[in-house]
């Protein structure tokens, strides 16, 4: 089993929700995306209301603005506002749709890879945050070194202005 892998099933652990090969069989998603589900899984989190999965069990279907995804979950803690985390049929890229509210779909990630590598650091970082102030000086040091941590892991997820983690960085470097 590859490292990252190892790495996030260790961290997650029992918090992981995995897929089953039926349950993946008739989702027009990559066998990577379709590996990746049955072998590590999404995990179901929440820290502080900060960072929030909330997994969708059924992985249903949605078009968006003419575009087919398959609603992976949300991560805003409530269904009932329509913003789902979503894998884009045909491309395996993960958007942030506002399905009630707002026409546009915010890009996260490249792959699914990406997007549990980049919740994973998002979620080191809150736990190696939580004993600083906001006058401490060290706080822009581990946001810099996310946003490096990022680049590493997708650089594609930082390349438009209007990109979900874009948007997480903006308002981490403004506290």
């Amino acid at each position: 089993m590859d490292t990252w892998k190892e790495t996030l099933l260790a961290y997650w652990n029992n918090k992981l929700i995995h897929f089953n090969h039926d349950q993946l069989a008739e989702r027009n998603m990559s066998s990577e995306a379709k590996e990746i589900l049955q072998e590590v899984g999404l995990p179901e989190v929440a820290i502080k209301r900060v960072l929030e999965f909330s997994v969708d069990k059924e992985l249903s279907p949605i078009e968006f603005n003419g575009e087919k995804y398959i609603r992976l979950g949300n991560n805003v803690g409530d269904n009932n506002l329509g913003i789902f985390v979503c894998l884009k049929e045909g491309t395996s890229e993960i958007f942030q749709l506002h399905t009630k509210y707002d026409p546009n779909a915010f890009f996260m990630n490249s792959d699914l890879k990406s997007l549990l590598l980049f919740m994973y650091a998002y979620a080191q970082f809150l736990e190696a945050g939580e004993n600083l102030d906001e006058d401490d000086i060290e706080k822009s040091e581990i946001v810099g070194r996310l946003k490096d941590e990022f680049s590493r892991i997708d650089p594609k997820a930082q390349e438009r202005a209007n990109s979900y983690w874009v948007f997480i960085l903006i308002e981490l470097e403004s506290f």
